[in-house]
């Protein structure tokens, strides 16, 4: 598999999934590879060589991470925003739906939730995510459901990730829901996009 990167696009150490067709993929440089991969375990995925070609060169230093061990426990659910759009009643003939906050206690309750969404073909996402403090032992990890992303790190991996120097990313605190991350914080720490 060759990607051919939209002209414009900058060969970066993350380059944006969503241009490249990939879903819950990550592209990834060989150096941003090398630090994260020192702190994946084998069971969470795999790298898969991935070339680039742009203006007819061919990179073959990058990879796709294809990922697929989700971490769903290190989530507090007392402490998390679940949104739920949920059939209206009459939605076989106005198709309406209805926005409902849950209040889930566990991931067993979450988890019932889903299949029932899932059954409905409803959608149930986990708007401001509450992780469990101090029980997390991975650097690298993903969650699914959750609105702002399913990738997350350590301070430690950022923190090896900047002082490497790598590009093409951000960092969005997992405490901010996707909206206050968007449209008051993002622009404190990285610019105006």
């Amino acid at each position: 598999m060759t990607i051919k990167p939209n002209k414009k696009a900058s060969l970066t150490d993350l380059i944006e999934i969503w241009n490249v067709g990939f879903n819950l993929n990550l592209l990834l440089s060989g150096k941003l590879k090398n630090i994260i991969e020192k702190y994946i375990d084998k069971k969470k995925g795999e790298f898969i060589n991935c070339p680039i070609i742009k203006d007819g060169i061919e990179y073959t230093d990058y990879w796709l991470f294809n990922g697929y061990n989700f971490n769903q426990e290190y989530i507090d659910f007392q402490n998390s925003l679940i949104k739920y759009e949920k059939q209206a009643d009459d939605f076989e003939t106005s198709y309406n739906t209805k926005m409902i906050f849950l209040s889930v206690n566990s991931l067993e309750e979450f988890e019932k939730y889903v299949d029932v969404a899932k059954e409905k073909a409803e959608i149930i996402t986990i708007e401001k995510l509450t992780l469990k403090e101090n029980s997390i032992p991975d650097e690298f990890f993903m969650l699914r459901y959750v609105f702002s992303g399913i990738y997350f790190i350590s301070e430690k991996l950022k923190k090896e990730i900047e002082d490497a120097g790598c590009t093409g990313i951000e960092f969005q605190p997992s405490y901010l829901s996707l909206n206050e991350w968007l449209h008051n914080e993002r622009e404190k720490v990285y610019g105006k996009a």
